[in-house]
């Protein structure tokens, strides 16, 4: 991702459109752990705060969790810190 910055303008549109279809693919073909949701829910009832931290986009993380029925509130992704 740090690399998609140093490029030129046109280059660089390329390279997010490269990023974010391998993500979208990864997140059509993801399946979640067996377990996840009852862990989640027991989580939640015992009131942990939950966020999920990720080098994906914001959008591709929410589509990932609803597509999966997964409730998680907080997501930190890239657009939220600085590239590696």
């Amino acid at each position: 991702v740090e690399y998609v910055k140093t490029l030129s303008g046109v280059e660089q549109e390329k390279a997010r459109e490269i990023v974010h279809f391998y993500e979208e693919e990864g997140a059509k073909n993801s399946s979640p752990i067996p377990g996840v949701h009852s862990l989640i829910n027991k989580l939640h009832e015992h009131k942990v705060n939950l966020a999920v931290f990720t080098l994906n986009s914001r959008q591709i993380a929410l589509k990932t969790l609803q597509a999966h029925g997964l409730q998680i509130p907080l997501i930190i992704s890239r657009e939220d810190t600085h590239p590696k």
